[in-house]
């Protein structure tokens, strides 16, 4: 053979066996979640795998503490407020008809009062805002002490896309 087949071959089998050492020490330090992920030196390797008990786990939880969540699954829309609950410590409070309201409201409003329906992401809905400075309630304050009575209603629901709003609307609107 000739000297230059022969170092190439060489070569070729010198870069086989580093890679097969390099592969046995990756699968020797590493390891597998239970999804079936491969971690080495705290890095998740390709192909990523889906979380998939990490997910049932978290569903598991939710579905353990239902009544004290205030996210609920909905057909229409996704998700909705659980009616009757409270987030952000005690600041948000979402009433009987899963609305953000400290109050109940009527199905027909009074004769003499204007009802103004809101619908949208969490700005409408007023995240990071308590019960008196969400702009909602601020709006319905204002109208009012301008002596037009006005009820507000806010169906804002946190992470709503433009659809979603839309769908609740539809939902909402029995009448319409």
């Amino acid at each position: 053979m000739q000297p230059f087949v022969q170092r190439a071959l060489l070569a070729v089998a010198a870069i086989l066996v580093t890679l097969l050492l390099l592969e046995l020490i990756v699968r020797v330090a590493g390891q597998e979640t239970a999804d079936g992920q491969f971690i080495f030196a705290g890095i998740e390797l390709q192909p990523y795998a889906l979380p998939i008990g990490r997910l049932a786990e978290q569903v598991q939880e939710y579905e353990d503490n239902l009544d004290r969540v205030t996210l609920i699954y909905d057909e229409q829309v996704g998700w909705k407020y659980r009616p009757n609950s409270l987030r952000q410590a005690g600041e948000f409070t979402i009433n009987g008809a899963g609305l953000r309201s400290t109050r109940e409201y009527d199905r027909q409003p009074p004769a003499d009062t204007l009802r103004i329906a809101l619908f949208g992401d969490s700005f409408t809905a007023g995240d990071d805002a308590s019960d008196e400075t969400a702009w909602a309630h601020l709006l319905e304050v204002n109208l009012n002490r301008a002596g037009i009575r006005t009820e507000v209603l806010n169906f804002g629901v946190g992470a709503y896309a433009m659809d979603q709003a839309y769908a609740r609307w539809l939902s909402s609107c029995l009448d319409c």
